[in-house]
């Protein structure tokens, strides 16, 4: 009876998915070329690139200032796991923001209480070891470390 039950939800869970995918419209094909332009000249004015220096000038950032005057939180997302460019750039990022523009709360996708043990444990941990405590697995890079160190300093 359970397995009959079982086969049940299943074929029910594939019928439905079948229904949404056929009888969805697809209205995000539906693109006019008038708002393409739109889109791309609204990127080509509210982008900005983004290019890691090895030295302590941080020039390339000082658009920050004003694209974040009076923003509490900055979300960096996420575009990859390990990427060592992307994890570069996104520390020299929360560097600059902590230093130039005052931001000091840094949070990562991770178990609560794991974090926060081992930010009990700041200075008694090495950072390579704070930070394999305290973040998933993912983001286990050198360069996530140096951001360790860079917090325990």
């Amino acid at each position: 009876m359970k397995n009959q039950k079982m086969k049940w939800c299943f074929l029910s869970f594939i019928v439905t998915c079948f229904l949404f995918c056929t009888l969805t419209p697809p209205t995000f094909a539906d693109t006019n070329e008038k708002d393409m332009e739109k889109w791309k000249q609204w990127i080509k004015n509210n982008s900005y690139s983004l290019e890691p220096t090895k030295d302590s000038r941080k020039d390339h950032l000082k658009f920050l200032k004003k694209v974040l005057k009076g923003k509490r939180i900055v979300q960096l997302g996420e575009t990859s796991h390990g990427s060592n460019e992307m994890s570069a750039t996104k520390v020299e990022l929360i560097k600059y923001l902590h230093e130039e523009l005052g931001y000091d709360v840094l949070a990562f996708e991770s178990g609560f209480a794991e974090t926060n043990g081992a930010y009990r444990q700041l200075h008694d941990l090495s950072s390579s070891e704070m930070m394999k405590r305290s973040i998933f697995r993912v983001w286990h890079t050198k360069e996530v470390a140096d951001l360790f160190q860079y917090l325990q300093e």
